[in-house]
């Protein structure tokens, strides 16, 4: 089923797309005072089930509040500028310090509290419809020689000891960033061309361009999403978005033309195929940010 609406081919699709999963989960949390909503005819039916399967679980992991008994805010200001996570005594030594409440293995929707009970982690198994995960995993197949060429000795994110052997199974990491900056630089460094925010290399090939069109709603029902667990990030994201639209109408062509069809207001997304990743620490990160990870297809 279709209608006649007309929808963004960028990261503007969320927010048509938010409204409704809004009053959705709202439904979903306050069934007694908020009436049920009728389908809108301007959805596809798939769309549809994928909105009612993320807001439904969303509800149900707002309702299973568990207490992580960590002060995050200590935990964070105890780690050093540059933690890795690599050194296992390490990491044994800050759990100590840090206890949390929670073990064992958690299979349910969830929302894990820091101090104060702000939400420090959405846990949403099943989150995505089967038909949203098998449209992100039937767009990956063209970007198949990326994925095998990205496998190198040059870093441990993409050393081939950490991903499958199978050569059946499409393997590789890729940077699809559209706002790349160098990272190491100092404040201080008078910006030039070469120091200012780009398209990055993998995200600059036609076969990623093809990925990220290819992937719009399912994209677009994520970021929805966020605009319920975080809407303060959500909406300063958006800003961001339209400020880098501003910028590179005038700087920069390229990343003009990438806003064009960018699905998300995250401004980089890292696809990791078939990796078991060692123990680490993402450094590149803020306490009151969210990261997104999303797990897709079969695997044990």
């Amino acid at each position: 089923m279709s209608g006649t609406a007309s929808f963004s081919s960028n990261y503007l699709l969320s927010d048509q797309l938010a409204e409704y999963m809004r009053r959705r989960v709202l439904h979903e949390t306050h069934p007694c005072t908020t009436a049920v909503l009728p389908q809108p005819l301007e959805f596809e039916v798939q769309t549809f089930i994928a909105l009612n399967q993320m807001a439904a679980t969303l509800a149900q992991a707002y309702r299973n509040p568990l207490p992580s008994g960590i002060e995050l805010i200590r935990l964070s200001e105890s780690l050093s500028p540059r933690e890795t996570g690599f050194n296992l005594n390490q990491e044994a030594h800050i759990l100590s310090a840090h206890p949390p409440y929670l073990g064992g293995y958690l299979d349910v929707p969830a929302i894990i509290l820091g101090e104060g009970d702000a939400i420090a982690l959405w846990y949403l198994p099943s989150a995505m419809s089967q038909s949203m995960q098998d449209q992100m995993v039937g767009a990956i197949p063209p970007l198949s020689n990326m994925l095998t060429q990205s496998i190198s000795d040059g870093s441990w994110r993409t050393s081939p000891d950490y991903f499958g052997v199978d050569h059946h199974l499409l393997a590789g990491c890729l940077e699809l960033s559209l706002a790349r900056h160098q990272l190491g630089h100092a404040m201080h460094i008078i910006l030039t061309r070469a120091h200012q925010p780009s398209v990055s290399a993998d995200l600059a090939a036609p076969a990623a361009r093809q990925w990220i069109q290819a992937v719009q709603t399912p994209l677009a029902i994520l970021l929805a999403s966020l605009s319920i667990m975080h809407p303060s990030l959500y909406n300063a994201s958006h800003q961001a978005m339209r400020q880098l639209s501003k910028w590179s109408a005038t700087n920069d062509p390229e990343m003009a033309a990438v806003l064009q069809h960018w699905p998300t207001i995250y401004t980089n997304i890292s696809m990791i195929a078939n990796q078991s990743a060692p123990l680490h620490r993402d450094l590149q990160s803020c306490a009151n940010w969210y990261d997104m990870l999303v797990s897709v297809g079969n695997y044990s």
